[in-house]
């Protein structure tokens, strides 16, 4: 028998405790509250969780970061997915990467489709990161082996490592860059630094992008002039580990 207790912060629900296979229904509702509220700590105290919402990524960020999610989770024998899941997950990727293409010199109708394919891609991000946490169980390991990005917690991780997957290219406007590195589940913001060659040695002369994702668009770069870009996790510690020099030209 299942009883069902409301809860201002989620819907709890609980089984009564069996004596021998028996229902035991001796508990008095002291007894029952107390149990309860036990389940509701255990549920609030396991921290560990990856984030269910990706609305906050560019449109080029979230196809970058649904890919890599992909990537991680195919194989990864941590978790079991329903046959038509996974195949599923790809054609959604494969349908945002042809809108966002067309979208990108196209009509209305094609940034309007556009943004349904993202919309539908993101309500797959969720599905499956609310899949991954049910199933990781809190388990550290289990969840940054998925991709996502964990909710961040209040426990120190010290110094992040230097980051991976840095590339910076010119922006869609004169004088106007993108940038992007790999997610890293640890992190809070993701750093961005700019100097004209020859730079400063002292990195934090340098121009600083704060981005809590881990793509951005920055403008304001002298065109024809010659620029120095490197990145950096910024997690609990102040200690930042910077990335390898691009080199590039402001367009």
């Amino acid at each position: 028998m299942t009883r069902v207790i409301a809860s201002k912060a989620k819907a709890l629900s609980y089984r009564w405790p069996t004596t021998g296979g028996a229902v035991d229904k001796s508990m008095n509702n002291d007894h029952i509250c107390k149990y309860c509220f036990s389940l509701f700590y255990l549920y609030k105290m396991s921290i560990n969780k990856v984030s269910i919402d990706y609305s906050r990524e560019t449109d080029n960020g979230l196809l970058v970061f649904a890919q890599s999610v992909y990537t991680a989770l195919n194989p990864n024998t941590n978790f079991v997915w329903e046959a038509t899941v996974m195949p599923a997950f790809e054609l959604d990727i494969q349908n945002y990467r042809t809108s966002l293409n067309k979208a990108v010199n196209g009509t209305s109708a094609d940034v309007l489709k556009k943004n349904l394919d993202r919309t539908q891609l993101l309500g797959t991000l969720r599905s499956i990161a609310n899949e991954v946490n049910y199933q990781a169980k809190g388990d550290l390991v289990k969840l940054q082996s998925s991709g996502l990005r964990m909710v961040k917690g209040h426990s120190k991780v010290g110094v992040l490592p230097k980051p991976t997957g840095f590339k910076v290219q010119s922006g869609e406007n004169s004088g106007s860059f993108f940038f992007t590195v790999d997610s890293h589940p640890n992190t809070n913001s993701y750093l961005f630094f700019s100097a004209l060659v020859p730079a400063p040695l002292n990195l934090y002369e340098w121009r600083e992008i704060s981005s809590p994702t881990h793509s951005t668009t920055a403008i304001g770069f002298i065109q024809g002039k010659q620029y120095e870009m490197k990145a950096a996790y910024q997690g609990s510690e102040k200690e930042l580990i910077f990335s390898d020099s691009i080199f590039i030209y402001a367009q």
